[in-house]
């Protein structure tokens, strides 16, 4: 008999990173910006660059909450997609040192 899904916190994350590249180096590419909610919480991560500068904010909350096992796979869905979010890749080009 399936039982229901038990979050008794509520968490709240919000690191910030902030990238100096040496003067050398290059941003090709960065992630686009991502901003989801679900019953389970909400999620975004902002990247923006500056010069040689790259800032990363990035703010997760888990809702706290009793959810009926129904619910079950759209929590592994928003788990997963901010798994996809973190993984997400800066691309830069920088010299080789010979």
């Amino acid at each position: 008999m399936p039982t229901d899904i038990y979050l008794i916190w509520e968490v709240k994350n919000l690191p910030a990173l902030i990238i100096r590249l040496p003067d050398e180096c290059n941003i090709e590419s960065l992630p686009s910006n991502v901003a989801f909610e679900s019953s389970f919480g909400k999620y975004s991560i902002k990247i923006t660059s500056t010069g040689q500068k790259i800032d990363i904010f990035r703010s997760m909350t888990r809702y706290r909450g009793t959810f009926p096992p129904e619910k079950y796979a759209e929590m592994c869905k928003w788990y997963r997609d901010i798994a996809k979010a973190d993984q997400s890749n800066i691309v830069l080009i920088c010299p080789r040192e010979e």
